[in-house]
């Protein structure tokens, strides 16, 4: 099928609305990697042979991911006009943050306007990938040459997980310094009375490490899993977005659609959520719509929530909340400095 498609001469399209195939779908077909690949060389070599392309439910990983997305900057670069209109890689469980990355930096070009990631395994540094691109389309002279809408669906991944307090994370890191010198004090006491040699050696010593090992590696992986998509994406935003111009809701040209349902947001989520439909709104003419229904007990603002799916950024209730985000995250770089000064940079994971 690829290789029909390379085959077939980009003069058999005269206007640059055409396209050989309107839609191919080959969803659920056990396509991998080696089959994104070889429709990748087509398109590479022939853009806009397809206009819509669904690969959902396949096996395609990272790796045909970042190869497909090269071959679709290559072809945005040979055509200069995009080379697919929509994408679904949904259901591909072994998409992550590698391949989303890949995706948003084809997005950033302009070799496609649509993409659909849902309940892939995408989680927080996709998403602060994703504000990035935003920030570098919205914030440069090329908003022009961009698609009036872009559309990327995340809903069904995981980056919304509720954040813990870095106070909270060096209380475990107490908590396991406490067990290691009770541990010690106790072998030290059995030791006096000829005990010593019981403890600390055998299997009940091996079993005892590897209780240790695995509770500092599943808090780990815990806190590694535990910073908020939507808030990574409001501070992409907001470093690179000049917010020294305004707007208002009628000049707003440019939306982007952004469906982010059952992603594990709880309220502060929303509330990063609302920040960057607000931002982009009032100072780069765009309209984020968020739609983010089926996220709990985060939804309870039905009012947030219709303003958010509609991009109604001068609503007065997704305002607030947009405010409230600002000021909880001035609190806490506040908080993060004074944190790092008392007790030292060692006293917390430095990535979170």
């Amino acid at each position: 099928m690829a290789a029909a498609l390379k085959s077939i001469s980009e003069s058999s399209h005269e206007q640059e609305v055409d396209a050989i195939l309107d839609e191919l779908d080959i969803s659920a077909c056990g396509v991998g990697d080696a089959g994104i690949g070889a429709l990748a060389m087509a398109i590479e070599s022939n853009p806009r042979c397809v206009k819509k392309l669904d690969l959902s439910n396949n096996d395609i990983s990272d790796e045909g991911v970042i190869a497909f997305s090269k071959s679709l900057i290559t072809g945005y670069q040979k055509s200069k006009m995009y080379c697919i209109d929509s994408l679904d890689l949904s259901n591909n469980v072994d998409i992550g943050d590698e391949g989303a990355e890949a995706l948003f930096d084809a997005l950033e070009c302009g070799a496609i306007r649509s993409i659909s990631l849902r309940s892939c395994s995408v989680r927080w540094r996709g998403v602060a990938a994703l504000g990035n691109t935003l920030s570098n389309m919205f914030a440069s002279d090329r908003m022009d040459d961009m698609p009036r809408t872009i559309e990327v669906d995340l809903s069904g991944n995981h980056i919304g997980k509720k954040e813990k307090k870095k106070k909270k994370a060096s209380v475990h890191t107490n908590m396991m310094n406490s067990m290691s010198f009770i541990g010690k004090r106790l072998k030290t006491g059995l030791k006096d009375v000829g005990l010593g040699s019981m403890v600390g050696s055998g299997s009940e010593s091996d079993d005892e490490v590897e209780m240790m090992d695995s509770m500092r590696s599943e808090f780990a992986d815990e806190e590694a899993s535990s910073r908020c998509g939507a808030a990574e994406m409001y501070d992409s935003l907001n470093q690179d977005i000049d917010t020294s111009g305004a707007t208002d809701i009628s000049k707003a040209k440019d939306n982007v659609m952004l469906g982010m349902r059952m992603c594990n947001f709880d309220e502060r989520g929303i509330d990063a959520l609302g920040a960057s439909c607000v931002l982009l709104g009032d100072h780069v003419n765009v309209r984020l719509c968020v739609d983010c229904e089926m996220n709990k007990e985060a939804c309870d603002e039905e009012e947030v929530t219709d303003a958010l799916l509609s991009g109604d950024f001068e609503n007065v209730s997704l305002r607030e909340v947009a405010e409230r985000h600002v000021e909880a995250m001035d609190r806490y770089n506040d908080f993060d400095e004074d944190y790092s000064d008392d007790f030292g940079e060692d006293s917390y994971d430095e990535d979170y």
